[in-house]
């Protein structure tokens, strides 16, 4: 009876909390996508072990913000654009 009860916990309480609640937690943190953060605990896990699961993401974190950082420096900067009136202003200074 109490490997049915024990069993039952495992499948409910902690197969919820393990299945539902941690990846909410850690998308709240990490601030990724969720498939991007897939990928980053699985490779994680797979170049470093158990290690991964917390070196995966930030090494993701960190080339993301590396990359909009990068991105943001290559944006044109808008140009400034003439007056509405520019036929005047521009009549004004050929007069002199």
């Amino acid at each position: 009876m109490k490997a049915l009860f024990l069993l039952a916990w495992g499948a409910m309480v902690v197969g919820i909390a393990d299945n539902i609640v941690r990846p909410l937690i850690i998308m709240a943190r990490v601030q990724l996508h969720p498939l991007v953060l897939l990928f980053a605990l699985v490779g994680g896990v797979q170049q470093f072990g158990f290690a991964g699961l917390f070196i995966g993401p930030v090494v993701m974190s960190l080339i993301l913000a590396l990359w909009r950082r990068f991105t943001s420096k290559l944006e044109r900067p808008k140009r400034n654009r003439l007056p509405s009136d520019w036929k005047l202003l521009l009549s004004e200074y050929m007069r002199g």
